[in-house]
């Protein structure tokens, strides 16, 4: 039978699942649960439902290639932009390049599209794969990690912990509002490379399946910043991982990191990690917050390739880029 190639339609769904279910045999889950997540991640984005391209053979869905949609800030303008997430081949059908048509279909369409950067965190096998297409090096993660207390792993969870405060002026949200506009704003105007952190992703991101925890670091009624982390959950023991932060200053970051530690602490954490892409001088800043333990990630890379194909390349260059993981999926 011929592959074909073509664009999801609804129906498709148990026809991904399938494919899922091959590709991470080791992962089961039933396709209620699959499905929850499914629908949040590429069907409920603020920047319209994301565009699915599959590989089919004989009705059997044998490859995908979907995109989400972000903003994205690239030196000084903002443009729509298409992250690459679950990028998945059958293991039946490797290497018959089913890959390179899929990303070859999908580069296409979003070439006649507003989209001016497609992006991803390709993992090691398929990294020469996206080399090859014509993507580039942006950036790569430093993990930093903070060891909290180790009997943590002994007690028993307090669910009393998640609403609990560390001092007072942390205030747990269920969504972010309109308080935080003017703190996003400056924040991300002082990067060159950045996502837009616009209300509507926000609440869209951290709203999902994954039990994310906001918090607003507040004092006489203004926001210093806030911090988003959520609870890895290991059996034996758990770990909070930082998604996302903003802040002010440098006195502002120091206590949103110490609130961080505190939090992860009362939820019984064993330690506090923060994958982030920065430059040299805010990286020092997380040190001397708190973070003491810095691990070069050279395996989480950040690339991209800028739409259409053969802009000038200088566009990748960034002195102060800010990515967290939270920006991806």
């Amino acid at each position: 039978m011929e592959i074909t190639i073509r664009e999801y339609k609804e129906g498709d769904e148990s026809g991904i699942f399938r494919l899922f279910q091959r590709v991470f045999p080791q992962s089961p889950i039933d396709f209620e649960s699959w499905y929850l997540k499914w629908k949040w991640e590429f069907l409920a984005g603020p920047y319209g439902k994301s565009r699915i391209w599959l590989a089919v053979e004989n009705e059997r869905i044998v490859g995908q290639y979907p995109v989400i949609f972000s903003k994205i800030k690239i030196h000084d303008d903002t443009h729509l932009s298409a992250l690459n997430v679950d990028l998945m081949t059958d293991p039946d059908y490797q290497r018959k390049r089913i890959f390179q048509r899929l990303e070859n279909a999908a580069i296409d369409e979003l070439t006649k599209s507003r989209v001016r950067l497609l992006w991803g965190y390709p993992n090691k096998a398929a990294t020469k794969g996206h080399l090859n297409s014509g993507w580039k090096g942006i950036g790569q993660y430093s993990l930093l990690i903070r060891i909290l207390n180790p009997f943590n792993c002994f007690s028993a969870h307090d669910e009393e912990s998640k609403s609990r405060s560390t001092d007072g002026s942390f205030i747990r949200m269920a969504r972010f509002d309109d308080t935080c506009n003017e703190l996003i704003d400056e924040f991300t105007n002082s990067k060159d490379f950045a996502t837009i952190r616009e209300l509507a992703f926000l609440n869209w991101r951290y709203s999902g399946p994954n039990g994310c925890r906001i918090f607003y670091s507040m004092e006489d009624q203004r926001i210093g910043g806030y911090l988003v982390y959520r609870i890895i959950d290991y059996g034996r023991f758990k770990v909070a991982s930082l998604l996302d932060i903003m802040y002010r200053d440098q006195t502002e970051l120091k206590k949103i990191i110490r609130g961080f530690f505190k939090l992860s602490s009362l939820d019984n954490a064993v330690a506090a990690i923060f994958p982030v892409m920065t430059n040299k001088l805010e990286m020092k800043l997380f040190l001397r917050a708190g973070f003491y333990n810095y691990v070069f990630k050279d395996d989480i890379g950040l690339y991209g390739m800028l739409l259409p194909k053969g802009v000038d390349d200088s566009q990748y260059l960034f002195k102060s880029p800010f990515f967290t993981m939270g920006d991806g999926l």
